[in-house]
């Protein structure tokens, strides 16, 4: 009687033992399917976990970045725009300022041959003497300049300002045309203009007066400014 005891607890654990595992995998299958859901907790506890991962100023960093690289492209193009203006404001000064206390005999010349043009009404004066013949020089810029203001000095700094804004410009542009950066034609453009101003003898040949030498280089750039627009370098 005892081992039909026995037998029978023995049974009882089995049944009970099947039915847990029963139950367990309907559990589980029910997770699986949704039908039994976490506790509410779970979800905000695996937020938090990820917000504590996740920086909170994570997307201003990357803006701070972004700006911080915009700035740095920038800053070397304002100091060549800096360094342009410069050049250009020195080049200015000297010609309406600078130039009057170092005009001189050589220098009277370019309005000279002006205003011969302009009292005879032809290009070429045959009763003027020429150190040598220009016909398409400064003094075309100032023979109106010379009909408003006669032959005075303010004539002769407007004419070598039409000059430089000529000369300047199409630097600028000759370098475009050789497909070299508004950043790098600046620069270069800058440092013309600084040489020109390196010395008084330098002064003189550029914003003093202008003769052969002086416009070849204007002509040089004018055509460099076209050859190169015209090919498309």
């Amino acid at each position: 009687m005892g081992k039909n005891q026995n037998d029978k607890n023995t049974n009882n654990i089995q049944t009970e033992t099947v039915k847990d595992g029963i139950e367990n995998a309907e559990t589980a299958e029910s997770i699986l399917t949704g039908e039994n859901e976490l506790p509410d907790n779970s979800g905000a506890e695996a937020a938090e976990g990820a917000a504590s991962v996740i920086p909170e100023n994570a997307p201003a960093e990357n803006v701070k970045k972004v700006n911080r690289k915009k700035i740095a492209k920038l800053i070397p193009l304002f100091i060549v725009i800096f360094a342009f203006l410069l050049s250009v404001a020195a080049t200015i000064n000297y010609i309406t300022n600078g130039a009057k206390s170092e005009f001189h005999a050589d220098c009277t010349d370019t309005i000279m041959w002006a205003n011969a043009s302009y009292e005879s009404g032809h290009v070429y004066d045959p009763d003027f003497v020429y150190a040598c013949f220009l016909p398409f020089g400064v003094n075309i810029f100032m023979q109106p300049l010379i009909s408003m203001f006669g032959l005075t000095m303010k004539a002769h700094v407007m004419g070598m300002m039409c000059f430089f804004i000529v000369l300047t410009t199409f630097m600028i542009l000759m370098f475009r045309a050789m497909k070299v950066s508004l950043k790098g034609s600046l620069l270069c453009t800058a440092t013309f203009l600084a040489l020109t101003l390196s010395s008084g003898k330098l002064r003189e040949i550029f914003w003093g007066h202008t003769i052969y030498y002086t416009l070849g280089i204007l002509f040089l750039v004018i055509g460099g400014f076209l050859f190169f627009h015209i090919v498309k370098v």
